[in-house]
Parts: C-alpha cells; sequence; structure tokens
C-alpha cells in the first residue's frame, strides 16, 4: 500500500529518511575539524555570543526606535569588508532604493550628514570619500523593492536569482525589514497566526536550500512603555521595556521556528545595569535570546555604542572606543550547550554575571 501513495504522491519521500552511512563523510569532517561557526561581525565583545552562519536566520525585534535596522546595517557592512559578503535588502520601510543607499553610503563614508556639532555646524562628506562608499555599496549591496507591487515570502526568495540574472552577482545574505511588509492574502488574514509559523518554516528551509542567511526584522505586536524605580536610587525611568519573543505576532511561533534571536535595546540615559553602571545615551543592548545550531553564539547580553556623527557603532575595550574591526578567524565553534536555562542575568562584554536586574 505505501508503495502506492508513494507512486501517487508528487513528494519524493525517499529522499526525507537517511542512515548514517549516507552521511559518514560529513560525520567524518565534523569530528576532524569541528562544528563550523560563523562569520565574525567585526566586534570583540560579540565574537563569542553571535556568528553568522550560511544557511540559517537571523530574527531582530526591538521596540520602536531602537535602531534595529542600523544596527543590521553595521553587521553587513562589517562582513561585506571583512568577509567579502554580498547582501539583497528588503526594506521599503526605510524608504525607496536610492534613500537606503544614500543610508549605506553615510555609514560606509564614516559620515552622518544630518549630525550637527554644538556650534550648528554640519558634516560633509569629501568627493572622493563619497565615490569610495558609493564604489563599496555598489560592489556589495543590492536593494529589493517592489514600489507598487506586493511581495509574498515565497517571491522574496526568487530574489537571489533574480541579483544573479540581472547583475551576475551571487548574495550571501538576504534581509527583509520589517516581516509585516510581506503580502498576505485574505484567506491568510484569517488564520494570521498559522500564516506567521507557516512563513517563518519556509524561511528556514529556503535559508537552507540556498545556503543564504536570511534575516528577518520585526516589531513588537503590542507595546506600552513602563515606569521601572531602582531600589537603591529611589530613581524612576520610563521606557519601552526589552522585546521577548513571544511579544512578537504570533510569538510562539517565532520563539520555536527563530535560530538567531536577539533584541536590540537602547535604555534610558541614567538606567542601570545589575552592576550599578548608569547607560550612556548612546549606549545599545544586544540580547542574544536564542542561539542555533549549538556553536553559532551564546546566550548573554552585550553592550554596543552608537557614534551619532559616524552612524557607526563601537565598543568599549580596556583600550578605549574600538570601531568595528577583522576578527581572527576562528571558524570551529566550541562544543557546548545552548539553551534557554543558561541564566538571567547580564553578562557584561563577554564577562558572564549571575546578578538580578536592579529592579
Amino acid at each position: 500500500m505505501i508503495d502506492q501513495i508513494i507512486k501517487d504522491n508528487s513528494k519524493d519521500f525517499k529522499t526525507m529518511v537517511h542512515s548514517l552511512s549516507e552521511h559518514k563523510k560529513a560525520i567524518d569532517e565534523l569530528r576532524k575539524v569541528g562544528r563550523p561557526k560563523g562569520f565574525h561581525l567585526g566586534f570583540d565583545c560579540l565574537r563569542d555570543y553571535y556568528s553568522i552562519l550560511p544557511g540559517k536566520t537571523t530574527y531582530i525585534y526591538g521596540p520602536p526606535y531602537s535602531g534595529k535596522s542600523y544596527m543590521w546595517f553595521e553587521w553587513l557592512i562589517n562582513l561585506s569588508e571583512f568577509e567579502n559578503l554580498k547582501h539583497g535588502i528588503f526594506s521599503d520601510e526605510m524608504g525607496k532604493p536610492h534613500e537606503v543607499f544614500w543610508d549605506l553610503v553615510q555609514m560606509v563614508a564614516g559620515v552622518n550628514v544630518n549630525y550637527k556639532f554644538h556650534d550648528g555646524s554640519k558634516i560633509t562628506i569629501s568627493d572622493s570619500d563619497y565615490e569610495k562608499a558609493c564604489e563599496f555599496v555598489r560592489e556589495y549591496f543590492y536593494i529589493i523593492s517592489p514600489q507598487d507591487q506586493e511581495l509574498a515570502v515565497d517571491e522574496f526568495f526568487y530574489m537571489p536569482d533574480v541579483i544573479y540574472t540581472k547583475f551576475k552577482a551571487e548574495i550571501d545574505t538576504l534581509t527583509g525589514d520589517p516581516f509585516n511588509e510581506f503580502a498576505v492574502n485574505q484567506v491568510e488574514i484569517r488564520h494570521r497566526d498559522i500564516w506567521v509559523g507557516d512563513q517563518l518554516t519556509k524561511i528556514r528551509k529556503k535559508s537552507d536550500a540556498l545556503n543564504i542567511h536570511t534575516c528577518i526584522i520585526n516589531h513588537a505586536s503590542a507595546q506600552q512603555k513602563v515606569t521601572k524605580k531602582i531600589k537603591d536610587t529611589k530613581q524612576e525611568f520610563e521606557f519601552y521595556p526589552v522585546v521577548t519573543p513571544r511579544e512578537l505576532y504570533g510569538g510562539q511561533e517565532w520563539f520555536r521556528k527563530g535560530l538567531g534571536m536577539i533584541s536590540i535595546w537602547r535604555p534610558p540615559k541614567g538606567f542601570p545595569d545589575e552592576d550599578g553602571i548608569p547607560a550612556l545615551e548612546n549606549e545599545i543592548w544586544v540580547i542574544i535570546q536564542k542561539a542555533k545550531p549549538r556553536g553559532v553564539g551564546k546566550l548573554g547580553t552585550i553592550k554596543l555604542y552608537l557614534d551619532h556623527a559616524k552612524h557607526r557603532y563601537y565598543e568599549e575595550s580596556a583600550y578605549g572606543k574600538r570601531y568595528a574591526h577583522k576578527i581572527q578567524d576562528d571558524r570551529m565553534a566550541p562544543e557546548r550547550e545552548v539553551s534557554a536555562s543558561s541564566g538571567n542575568g547580564l553578562p557584561y562584554n563577554g564577562l558572564q554575571s549571575d546578578g538580578e536586574l536592579p529592579f
């Protein structure tokens, strides 16, 4: 009977089951060199906490104005500069193609033309720096913009082939920003929670099949500001709290099916971390809430800082500010378990801590 079912079905069921013998060479390679780690993102503090592995996914989310898109753009630029990776970006929310390109050009050049110094003067970009940045962006970035058309998740994954056909370029990453820009038909709207799970499965499978790293940027489904009083100082702070995966629309599906889950949060100025260190005005917390497959990273929080004049990020080190730089290649990941039981403390840029937040 099963033979007849298989014969009448368009799916190739035999390819769905495997024996160890079919994968022995790959297992031998894992034994020899270890599980592969992803590409580093340009900061020492992120080195052990997160990396970008081809064929996998990263989901980024956070409150309004937390810098989700720009943080990801920072990492994409670093991946291009240090690893020669190319990117396709669907980000209609960030503007028309020329506007997104202009943002990238400014970031590559380290210039924010909208920034004003205390005396009211603005930053300018020289002709040579402008052309050099344009050439960099031209080589590594492609913008996907449906304009007056809609783009479904399935169609999103046609884009690598479209980019190759039109520009003869093979991209390494795809960005969808934000998730709610993808088209939903009327039938799917009535079952939106089920639709979300189906789309996340497609994203994971398509990424794996194409060996492309896919990033989806998302908003919280509904979030209100909260007021917190600090125990020791009695200070009160009003802010949007850290977004957790379950606060996304269909959140349980995101948490189950996501591989890399990163919450971006800008603490209010003066808000203390678990060690009582008050947050700076330009401080951003990168909170790794899920890291799979094993070895690409681990749970925890690191701090980066936005240089408003350059619109680039830096980390604080023993030697002061340090902008993105080439990280020594160590693509063999340590064999460690990454799970939600790794602790709720706030690791400060690589230093593990078991303390509690001060409220």
